[in-house]
């Protein structure tokens, strides 16, 4: 029975509940149409909450108080359902003076705080408010409302500790987790900078979350007469007390950050609009610990600064890294500028170029502490080469410090001049830039060590690096011929450029190797050393050595045209860079091997023929030796040419092995009473010629006769091949014509003679002085005189043997004719046969003897008539 009852009890109750249900949902429904309905109609005063909202507003501190005139609620816009608003909000002091006023305010209320029995807002909204942050000279932040600024910030702040405070439930402001400053006028005052900025129109919203408060501003922010879009948002620690902010903005000049501090000074070399983000992290007194940026720019400008100071148009940039304030360090992890196809950039002082340029990327570091640049890495784009490598710059002492490892390569010489600062080593670069054409390069590395200073200007500690070469064209004396088609590797410092050459050709020349070497690069003079292997025709070889102010062919009267026969030459050439070069200021060193040479004319009207050389040359002279083929007669060979002035400009040493036939039909040379039955065998001859400025020259030949046969049968001497005997003479002559010949002695089996010759104005001889003939019985002397085709002898002396002319084979009759002779004697003795002799005393005797055929037959001797 009890359970039935309280059964009964619970079923009334249910019932009760939800008939209460029932009746309070429907008078809440009806409620509602009149309230919305009321809404709709205006405005709706709930007046009797304005002492809650003043409370809950107000700082605990009494520092200051906030009055309302109104508080109403309204049907709000879309996206809202009910708006509370407060109206005519004013701060007032302590001492009741008006600080602030603002027109309206919008609130929502706390779920939480209703559920508690208490009216607290969760959002608050302030709309069409002026803020102002300044920012004092030692860096500390301050903020507030237009106004007296210590007051609004009270007032300000206890808006935002609000946000920042845990609620407790102790005060109706810890409740609020939204804080939106809608369509406000923000001045910030940056009196450590002395920049004013302003952003006319902007929307921040703080929201508390569990570590702090996050805070999210649009706004167009304008410094001098920059505006720029940005959203900042902004997340506070409260127990790290630490704010990181995120700053994005579009079509912003980035160089007016510049001036935020010193370290930002970098983005002064951005003239650009731009668009990115910067983010930071600072504390509540505005330290920046540090800052991380990420930026691309528009066409503008870059450059201007201590760190780039020549400011050049650019296409593009990108610029992101961090800037840490604790190690005062900037690290950029990409810096790029574009500058286009067309892109320029002006080198500055000491070098003063303008380069062309496509793009720069690098990577590097900047410390401030330190005063020193890293650049890890970096590369340069240009319409030509391309470079990437690594730099440091550091001031010490006043100087700039640099050091720069770059690797290269892409570009043809013909670009040298563009690449090559024209104050770096202007010599040097005046020489590879005019004589160094066509090729490409394709590497080349560089280790650079320098410094700068404004007192001293740009020097260079060291400098090292090498590169290679293809396909050059060097013109290493104009005009002497061009090497063509070089390949080469280069090696260079400080002081030098060392060319080591692989491959070229001059004209029909094939360079086999060599070097070129520019020196003396840090001093006034620069001198430029060539060292080539050249192999190829000798007509080509003699035309590179007499093109030009060279001129050797010329001076040694050699065409090189009609030459013959291959060569393999070294030649050297040393001189002075500088824009005007003659002759007389290179040096030249010049080793030839002639191979099958033929040249005609070469030494005295003869012509060599295919014959093998070596030639020597420098600037005193020139030497050619060997084994030559002289008119068809092998000749050993030596011509010292002399090029500075001498008493002996040339000189020929000859040494050959000659025939009577090589006399007669190879040199046009007859020796009278002398043919081919009376002279056999080899004569070794050994001419020594000497030849002056003015062509006058002499000669001096040996003839060793002893392997040579000779019968004079009318002399009544002959030596077999074998027994010694040699002529020595001596002769003058001038412009290729004998004038004279003395010191011409023979000796050898019994015959000792000194005779000298004399030559008429055509070169021929035109009298022979025989000072001594002494063989056998016979003593004399005499001179033998052409007389058109025949001979006048005079012979005069102690004893001549005439047995061999008059009594030669008595019982022949005259024979063959030959070239009429006309002796006459001057004798003290005659010895007339074998067995006996004319002694004619006390005067000589003075006859003729007729020779009118080889031997004559008959022959009379005519005692001269004495003298009274």
């Amino acid at each position: 029975m009890r359970w039935q009852g309280e059964s009964l009890v619970i079923r009334r109750t249910v019932h009760f509940t939800f008939q209460f249900i029932g009746v309070l949902a429907v008078g809440l429904a009806i409620a509602s149409i009149w309230f919305f309905w009321r809404l709709s109609s205006g405005p709706l005063s709930i007046a009797y909450l304005t002492p809650y909202f003043e409370s809950a507003l107000s700082p605990d501190d009494h520092k200051l108080r906030v009055k309302l005139d109104d508080t109403i609620i309204t049907w709000a816009d879309v996206g809202r359902t009910l708006d509370i608003r407060l109206l005519g909000a004013k701060a007032i002091s302590a001492d009741n003076n008006l600080i602030v006023e603002i027109p309206e305010l919008s609130v929502s209320l706390s779920a939480s705080a209703l559920l508690r029995g208490r009216l607290a807002p969760r959002t608050l909204s302030i709309s069409g408010a002026s803020l102002k942050v300044v920012r004092d000279a030692d860096g500390n932040i301050d903020f507030g409302l237009s106004g007296e600024t210590v007051a609004t910030n009270a007032f300000v702040r206890n808006l935002i500790s609000g946000l920042l405070r845990r609620s407790d439930g102790t005060r109706a402001i810890d409740y609020l987790a939204r804080l939106n400053i809608l369509d406000a006028t923000l001045s910030i005052d940056d009196r450590k900078l002395g920049v004013i900025w302003d952003a006319p129109d902007a929307n921040i919203t703080l929201t508390r979350t569990p570590r702090g408060v996050i805070g999210q501003t649009d706004l167009e922010l304008r410094v001098k007469d920059q505006v720029a879009a940005l959203q900042v948002n902004a997340d506070y620690d409260v127990r790290a007390r630490i704010i990181d902010v995120n700053i994005g903005f579009a079509d912003f000049n980035p160089s007016i950050f510049a001036e935020l501090s010193k370290q930002a000074a970098v983005l002064s070399n951005f003239d650009l609009p731009a668009s990115g983000t910067i983010s930071f992290k600072t504390d509540l007194g505005g330290k920046i610990e540090a800052v991380d940026f990420n930026l691309s720019g528009a066409a503008g400008y870059f450059g201007g600064s201590e760190l780039f100071p020549v400011r050049s148009r650019v296409q593009s940039a990108h610029f992101s890294g961090t800037y840490d304030q604790r190690l005062d360090r900037l690290r950029l992890e990409d810096l790029t500028v574009a500058f286009g196809k067309d892109g320029r950039l002006t080198l500055p002082a000491p070098l003063n170029h303008v380069l062309p340029i496509t793009k720069i990327r690098l990577q590097g570091t900047y410390s401030r502490e330190f005063d020193r640049v890293d650049i890890q890495k970096f590369e340069i784009i240009t319409p030509g080469p391309k470079a990437t490598g690594s730099a440091t710059f550091q001031e010490i002492g006043n100087e700039l410090t640099i050091t720069v490892d770059v690797d290269a390569g892409g570009f043809g010489a013909d670009q040298s001049k563009l690449y090559w600062p024209a104050s770096l080593a202007p010599d040097p670069r005046k020489w590879v830039v005019k004589n160094i054409s066509g090729g490409t390069l394709d590497k080349a590395r560089l280790k650079l060590v320098g410094r700068w200073s404004e007192k001293k200007g740009f020097g260079i500690d060291s400098l090292t690096g090498d590169m290679r070469l293809n396909d050059l064209t060097i013109d290493y004396f104009n005009p002497m011929p061009r090497v063509t088609n070089v390949g080469a590797r280069v090696k260079f410092d400080h002081r030098q450029i060392d060319f080591t050459l692989t491959s070229g050709r001059s004209g029909d020349l094939v360079i086999n190797g060599g070097r070129i070497l520019l020196t003396g690069l840090n001093n006034i003079d620069q001198f430029a050393d060539l060292d080539l292997n050249i192999d190829g025709p000798v007509a080509s070889a003699l035309k590179a050595l007499d093109s030009g102010p060279l001129g050797f062919a010329r001076d040694l009267n050699i065409k090189p045209a009609a030459a013959q026969g291959t060569t393999s030459t070294r030649l050297k050439l040393n001189f002075l860079i500088e824009n005007k070069m003659s002759a007389d200021a290179i040096k030249v060193s010049a080793s030839s091997t002639l191979d099958d040479v033929s040249l005609p004319g070469v030494a005295f009207g003869f012509n060599l023929e295919k014959s093998d050389l070596f030639l020597s040359l420098d600037n005193l002279g020139m030497d050619v030796k060997g084994l030559a083929n002289l008119n068809g007669i092998a000749t050993e060979f030596n011509w010292r040419r002399n090029f500075e002035i001498s008493d002996v400009v040339s000189r020929y040493r000859m040494r050959a092995k000659l025939t009577n036939n090589d006399f007669r039909e190879k040199l046009g040379v007859k020796i009278p009473g002398l043919d081919a039955e009376r002279m056999k065998g080899v004569v070794g001859t050994d001419l020594d010629i000497k030849i002056d400025q003015a062509g006058v020259g002499t000669l001096a030949a040996k003839m060793n006769l002893t392997r040579t046969e000779i019968n004079l049968p009318s002399l009544g001497w002959s030596k077999k091949s074998g027994e010694a005997a040699s002529i020595v003479a001596g002769a003058s002559f001038a412009k290729g014509r004998f004038q004279g010949a003395s010191n011409i002695s023979l000796s050898g089996n019994g015959l000792e003679a000194e005779a000298s010759l004399n030559f008429d104005a055509t070169g021929k001889v035109n009298k022979i002085r025989v000072a001594r003939l002494k063989m056998g019985d016979s003593d004399i002397a005499g001179v033998i005189i052409p007389n058109g085709e025949g001979w006048e002898i005079d012979i005069r002396g102690k004893k001549f043997d005439l047995s061999r002319w008059v009594n030669e084979d008595r019982e022949e009759a005259a024979t063959e004719r030959g070239a009429p002779v006309t002796v006459s004697f001057s004798l003290e003795q005659a010895v007339l046969s074998d067995g006996g002799a004319l002694k004619i005393s006390p005067a000589p005797a003075s006859s003729t003897v007729l020779f009118g055929g080889k031997l004559a037959s008959k022959a009379s001797l005519i005692p001269a008539k004495r003298s009274a």
